[in-house]
């Protein structure tokens, strides 16, 4: 899924279903394309198709000032379940190797023809945002990363929410330490919003970023992108319409409407609507952003996790 027109002297969005975020900012120099399921790891691979469309595109506009990657996420939410439940043997994934190895692709990638060279940035992977350990097995289900009855065999003590964000945690320090020792010029930089979505007393995710689905991994769309266009100020800041907040609100409204009534004619559970400042929500659309688990997001999450 890509949306607009690859610009060239642009700003390039590459990641999985996490990086359609960025698509709320509607600017003709950025272009943001996503790869249903796709893997940190997977993309470290010889061959691998992500990996040789990121490269295709780069070589094809060499004067981009910029490519942001948002890889990780199924490393770490749904990879680590696959390889303990549905292989056998079962196996951890190597987080240290993982995150090296797709920070040095980054690294590896044509430095642009611009005077600056072209700045590469990697996101840091997203916190989980379920709340209780039992929520688990049957997202992981819903995602289509395991059946059911491997999801069965997923241990509680190894799902509490501690182990979740440490896993995250432990991820983004590695990726963090793989930016910083780049040798590419400017070095890769590394950024994410961990601290800004995670209240760090109970290490829930703020009521603000929480999907009204219990079983999806994502976070709020409209929400999340403001604390992006404070993070990438040169980026997304500058590029934002005069009252985008506001849309945002009705995207917000429009959303929760929605999807309410989608899932009361599914019969599933609501958390309620998102609480708190600044907005929540997502209405682009429902495939894998702030949408639901058990719907279009899930279809191409497990092959993603298999093979990452």
């Amino acid at each position: 899924m890509s949306r607009g027109r690859m610009p060239d002297g642009g700003f390039l969005f590459f990641g999985d279903s996490f990086v359609r975020i960025f698509t709320l900012v509607n600017h003709p120099e950025i272009f943001v394309k996503a790869y249903k399921g796709a893997s940190a790891k997977g993309l470290t691979k010889d061959g691998n198709e992500n990996r040789e469309d990121i490269l295709t595109s780069l070589n094809e506009h060499p004067s981009t000032q910029a490519a942001v990657f948002v890889f990780g996420n199924v490393v770490v939410h749904m990879s680590y379940y696959y390889c303990k439940h549905g292989r056998s043997p079962p196996e951890s994934p190597n987080f240290a190797k993982i995150a090296g190895d797709y920070v040095d692709f980054v690294a590896s990638l044509p430095a642009g023809s611009g005077a600056a060279g072209l700045e590469r940035i990697v996101v840091g992977a997203y916190p989980s945002s379920l709340e209780r350990a039992e929520d688990v097995p049957q997202s992981i289900a819903a995602y289509g990363v395991l059946t059911e009855e491997q999801a069965a065999t997923i241990d509680l003590a190894d799902s509490t929410l501690e182990k979740r964000q440490g896993r995250v945690k432990e991820f983004n320090a590695h990726l963090k330490a793989a930016c910083e020792a780049s040798t590419c010029t400017p070095k890769v930089r590394y950024v994410d919003v961990f601290e800004e979505l995670v209240d760090p007393s109970t290490l829930m995710m703020r009521s603000q970023y929480l999907d009204i689905s219990v079983m999806n991994i994502h976070v709020v769309w409209e929400t999340t992108i403001l604390l992006w266009l404070d993070k990438l100020p040169h980026i997304l800041g500058s590029r934002v319409p005069e009252g985008f907040h506001e849309s945002m609100r009705r995207s917000l409204n429009k959303y929760i409407k929605e999807k309410e009534a989608e899932m009361q004619e599914k019969g599933l559970n609501t958390r309620g609507e998102p609480g708190g400042a600044p907005l929540g929500g997502n209405a682009a659309d429902g495939d894998g952003g702030g949408g639901g688990a058990a719907g279009g997001a899930g279809a191409g999450a497990g092959a993603g996790a298999g093979a990452g």
